[in-house]
């Protein structure tokens, strides 16, 4: 139990997705608010952010937290900030793409898990009005990670293993697909879903390498 612990540990040091802004805002829509959650790796996340829309620029700023759980006693928090900008967007067209660092913090009976990393994605799509479609691309390193083994894991598992960081822990690829409803006249909300495929080398052996999300955005 202390090695699935273990091994769910580093999947919840991966990136939970949460770029749920595809359509991009209108001028006078600055402040962006979202909402998301969903499956992946068989972890129940929940997202929420906030980005400040600068309409010149077509970007914005964000900061967003995430909380998820996959098995009794796990605690997981990560905390992004970045920039999400539509700039190469044109007519139907639409380009969003986002650039973020991330910290990490996991825990369960196996170990204590802290990891910085970063997470670039990419959505081409197209948007008819009210309806679009595109595609869900992404790339999400971890740079280095701090474990610190609990008892259980040095009894049960390995008596030798040391504490420390550890360069390059976890790498996460995704490819798949989103579809959005834009509701009301004005634009100001967004509803969409987004599945596909993630994989994570060596992991993927242990989990199904899916993942299936559903977010709601408000824009004012």
């Amino acid at each position: 139990m202390a090695a699935k612990y273990f091994a769910v540990g580093v999947f919840c040091l991966l990136s939970l997705s949460a770029r749920s802004q595809y359509a991009p805002p209108a001028p006078g829509q600055t402040h962006l608010l979202s909402v998301e959650a969903g499956y992946d790796y068989s972890l129940v996340a929940v997202n929420l952010r906030y980005g400040f829309h600068f309409p010149r620029l077509r970007s914005a700023p964000f900061v967003e937290l995430t909380q998820n759980t996959a098995l009794p006693g796990l605690n997981n928090t990560r905390v992004q900030l970045g920039l999400r900008s539509w700039q190469g967007s044109a007519g139907r067209f639409i380009l969003p793409w986002q650039i973020a660092l991330q910290g990490v913090r996991a825990v369960n009976p196996a170990a204590r898990f802290h990891g910085v990393g970063a997470v670039a994605e990419l959505n081409p799509g197209l948007l008819f009005n009210r309806f679009g479609a595109g595609l869900n691309l992404s790339y999400n390193p971890l740079f280095a990670t701090h474990i610190t083994h609990s008892a259980t894991f040095r009894r049960d598992v390995y008596t030798g293993v040391r504490d420390g960081w550890y360069r390059q822990s976890a790498t996460n690829l995704r490819a798949g697909a989103y579809l959005l409803y834009l509701p009301d006249r004005h634009k100001s909300l967004e509803l969409n879903l987004k599945a596909g495929y993630q994989t994570s080398g060596s992991l993927d052996d242990l989990l199904p390498p899916y993942y299936f999300l559903i977010g709601v955005n408000k824009r004012f």
